[in-house]
This record gives C-alpha cells, structure tokens and sequence, in this order.
C-alpha cells in the first residue's frame, strides 16, 4: 500500500477524500519539520493537488481557497489544541515502554482528529463539487483512470516480495527518524515482524477504484439525501467497498504493526527515548506557537 498521504489517501480512498488528506497532512500530521511552513502555504498545496485531478475555472478556484482559509481558521481555533494535547500525552509516554493496546488507542485517537476535519470540510466540499460541470467530471474520471493505470503498473513491475522489502526499508527510515539509529537487534527485530504481513497491494487498488467509481456516480446523480451527506458517507465509511477478506488482512497487519512497535518500545535505550521525546515536543510546540496566532 502506498504510504503518501497527499499523494494517494490510501485511507480514504481519493479524490475529494484525497484533497482532505493532502489539507490534513499540511495540518501538522505528517511529522512536518517546520508546521508552520506548511500551515502558511495550505492554499498553494490544495490547489496544486487539486489541478491534478481537475481543472477549475476561476470562480471555483477562488471558492476552492475561501473554503480552504475557512477551514485552517476553524482548525488552528478548534484542532489544534487538540493535537497538542495528544502530542504532548505521546510524549510524556515516551519515557517508557507502552504494550500493543495503548499503540492501538492513540492509533484510534488519531484517526478520530482525521474523522473530524473530514466532517467538517464535506459540505463546503460538496458545494464546490456540485458546480463541476459534466467536462469538468470527465476530466475527473480521466484522471483517475490514468493515476489508477500508473499504479497497477508500479505494482504489476514489482514482486510481493519485493514489495516487502520496500515496506520495510520505509519503516526502518521511519523508526530511526523517531528514534535516531537502532541496533542490529531492534533493526532485525522490526524486519521479522513485518515480514509475515498480508500483501494487500491488489485489494487495495481494486477498493480504490469501487470508491472512485462510487464518488462519480454521486456527482453524476447525486442522491435524494444530498450531496453532501452521500460524500460524507463514503469518505467516513471507505471499508464498504471492502472486497472480501480484505478487512481481515488490512486489520491482522495492522495488529502485527502495533505489536511490532510495542515490542520495539521494550527495547529503547535512554537515548533513544530522548531522541523520541524531543521529536514528539518539537512538534507540539510548532503547532502551539500556530495555534496562539490571533
């Protein structure tokens, strides 16, 4: 599965869902080095992501940015203490090890914080997406057929276990970017539990493009309940075009991650638990200092 957020929304499936995960990763969960950065060039990010997909004309685009201003506004308000929160909790946690369940609770509340922004920003959303016109969603479905060809081809150009092993070499780069270097011990420790993962390469895509599908069927025809709540329920609830077997696979590998990352957390030096400290306050004072803007 592919990990860029901004660049796939592999959780959510793409397009509009897409857009929220490129606006979400700008908000300051994407381990951003300078949030604040990211938070001042939203409007450029969405923008850029979205002309990939679609071209709009100018009255969209500017509706586009006055629906993306009034979302930082509402969530450098509202959000933003909230990650700070949390992130300021996952610090403090970091002096010691946690066991699996805690992994998957702070797992689950970061998840919820995403659920958030989604609700909020689906109506202004579905505005801009009602004013599409019927060239405009051709050029949509073109798009997605082309990023969809371009996977299949990156996926079908590579083998399961090839593709593993890029799994892993991403999340050894990610466990020493938190942690600073690890030992021979932890590195072979993370390469044997992610090892036996599920390969869901295939079942992914085939999800991706019944989303899709779905998403333009809503455009085309929008139901009698709106816009809006139809785009709502397919961006809150993607497990619905689950093929079979699919959500079993997708939630044993993640079992096996959070036990792999506990089981990791058992073997951190002071150091390497300093190092994760320092990144997780670094980060909750970013957006504090953000979240203190009048």
């Amino acid at each position: 599965m592919r990990t860029d957020a901004a660049g796939r929304a592999s959780h959510r499936g793409g397009s509009v869902a897409g857009l929220l995960a490129a606006l979400l990763l700008a908000l300051g969960l994407g381990g951003c080095t300078s949030a604040g950065v990211v938070y001042d060039r939203v409007d450029w990010i969405v923008a850029w992501y979205v002309d990939g997909f679609v071209s709009l004309d100018d009255a969209q685009d500017e509706q586009l940015r006055g629906l993306v201003a009034e979302t930082m506004e509402w969530h450098r308000r509202t959000q933003l203490p909230r990650y700070v929160a949390l992130l300021d909790e996952l610090a403090a946690e970091a002096g010691a090890p946690v066991d699996a369940a805690t992994v998957a609770r702070r797992y689950a509340e970061v998840e919820e914080l995403l659920d958030v922004v989604l609700v909020r920003v689906t109506p202004g959303a579905a505005a801009l997406l009602a004013t599409l016109t019927p060239a405009q969603r051709e050029e949509l479905a073109a798009s997605f057929a082309d990023d969809n060809e371009e996977l299949r081809e990156e996926y079908s150009g590579s083998t399961p276990d090839e593709r593993a092993a890029q799994r892993t070499r991403a999340a050894l780069k990610t466990m020493q970017r938190f942690y600073g270097r690890l030992s021979p011990a932890q590195r072979a420790l993370v390469t044997a539990r992610l090892a036996p993962l599920a390969d869901v390469s295939e079942q992914w895509l085939e999800r991706r493009q019944h989303w899709q599908e779905r998403f333009l069927g809503i455009l085309a025809a929008p139901p009698a309940g709106g816009l809006a709540e139809a785009l709502r329920d397919i961006a809150l609830d993607p497990d619905q075009f689950d093929s079979p077997g699919y959500r079993e696979q997708v939630e044993a590998n993640r079992r096996a991650v959070f036990g792999m990352l506990a089981e990791l957390s058992a073997t951190l030096t002071p150091e390497q638990r300093r190092h994760a400290r320092r990144k997780l306050e670094g980060y909750s004072k970013d957006l504090r200092a953000i979240a203190a803007r009048g």
